[in-house]
């Protein structure tokens, strides 16, 4: 059992932390606060920002509605802590015990929670934008409507957790452990789900758009339907439809195109798997991703969702398309076209998208983050005319 250092030992603003919680009039052991409530109204709440609480034993202590902003609660025991409502942006809980804490409501972005234990937790209505989560477990939590925008989830341990209606889009949950998870009504727009095992779980009306399922299990999930594009359309599935077309990920096609490997070449593949989807009026295919294999020669890697696609235009694809699309942009410079494509870019989404690359150098992959890209690619078509507008008939004279 880990031991934890006493609370004498801890300051804040220059007084001890005995004092501090003295004042409100609660009594302390010299050793630890187990199974002590320390209470105040909102108009006298603790304040303990950026206080040093790391290693403390606050195990069953009532700190509903604290100021622990910044806070530095790292490998702290919180056990059956009352944190509700609580204010712990930014603050530090790495590797800290939180089983069966409440956490309801609490506001926790940004908040490193790496390492932390939260088995049982009740996360529900909690503010976890940013917060990063890596290693954690959350086995049995409970994060009914929380918000997890942008949540690192890698490698987590969530299997068995609540996350109905929760808002997951734009959180990294690669080879996160989501066996038996609850996801019903969750928004997992752009999530990452690359290798996670959801093995058992509840999908039924969540939001899929844009999300990378490269490698996902989905063995014995329940899905009865979803929900797609921003007019909300609901797509139905018999029992075990949904897991037979989307569980094998590796159906891919790829082909090359003469073009540089830029920002523009990303956007170009994005409208080629629109397009394609378009004609189809169904998410058959989308971009996986883009590689330099020279300066003027990007390869282009798509998943295909759809088997009778995969078994019978995947080939039509990787030729008539390729070759349609070589013969185009081999009178019609992608160079010339960089800032045009940025600026287009920039204000279809309302310049909320970030693009990160790596070096750019030929042979080396770039690296494209897309964050909160509004459904508008038909626009883009238009504002980038005979470029937007050629890849759209090129597509539909092959696949129509």
């Amino acid at each position: 059992m880990r031991a934890y250092r006493p609370i004498s030992k801890f300051s804040h603003n220059g007084k001890s932390l005995q004092a501090i919680l003295n004042n409100h009039e609660t009594y302390l052991s010299k050793r630890d606060i187990r199974k002590t409530s320390i209470s105040w109204t909102k108009q006298h709440r603790a304040d303990l920002d950026w206080a040093d609480l790391s290693g403390v034993n606050l195990s069953g202590v009532n700190l509903s509605d604290a100021g622990l902003f910044g806070a530095n609660l790292s490998e702290a025991n919180l056990d059956h802590a009352d944190l509700s409502d609580a204010w712990l942006s930014k603050a530090d809980l790495m590797k800290a015990d939180l089983t069966e804490a409440n956490l309801s409501h609490a506001i926790l972005s940004d908040a490193s929670l790496s390492g932390a234990v939260l088995r049982k937790v009740n996360l529900s209505d909690a503010d976890l934008s940013g917060a990063d989560l890596i290693d954690a477990d959350l086995r049995d939590a409970y994060l009914k409507n929380a918000n997890l925008i942008d949540v690192d989830l890698t490698c987590a341990e969530v299997s068995h957790a609540n996350l109905t209606h929760s808002n997951l889009s734009d959180a990294d949950l690669s080879g996160a452990c989501l066996r038996s998870v609850n996801l019903s009504g969750a928004d997992l727009r752009r999530c990452t789900l690359i290798g996670a095992d959801l093995t058992g779980a509840e999908l039924s009306g969540v939001c899929l758009d844009e999300a990378n399922l490269s490698g996902w299990i989905i063995k014995g999930i329940s899905c009865s339907h979803i929900i797609r594009g921003k007019g909300k359309e609901v797509l139905r599935y018999k029992p075990r439809e949904f897991e037979k077309k989307y569980m094998q990920m590796d159906k891919l096609s790829d082909f090359i195109l003469n073009i540089p490997c830029n920002e523009t070449a990303y956007y170009i593949g994005k409208f080629i798997a629109q397009s394609i989807n378009n004609v189809m009026g169904s998410f058959t295919i989308d971009l996986k991703g883009i590689e330099a294999l020279s300066n003027n020669d990007t390869k282009f890697v798509f998943n295909i969702y759809d088997d009778v696609f995969f078994k019978e235009k995947r080939g039509a694809l990787e030729t008539k398309a390729k070759d349609a699309l070589n013969e185009f942009f081999s009178h019609k410079s992608v160079e010339r076209e960089d800032d045009h494509f940025k600026d287009v870019v920039e204000e279809a989404t309302g310049r909320t998208l970030r693009l990160r690359t790596s070096m750019p150098i030929p042979l080396t992959p770039l690296e494209v983050v897309p964050k909160e890209i509004q459904d508008r690619l038909v626009e883009y078509y238009i504002k980038l005319g005979k470029v937007g507008e050629s890849i759209r008939e090129i597509v539909s004279s092959i696949f129509g």
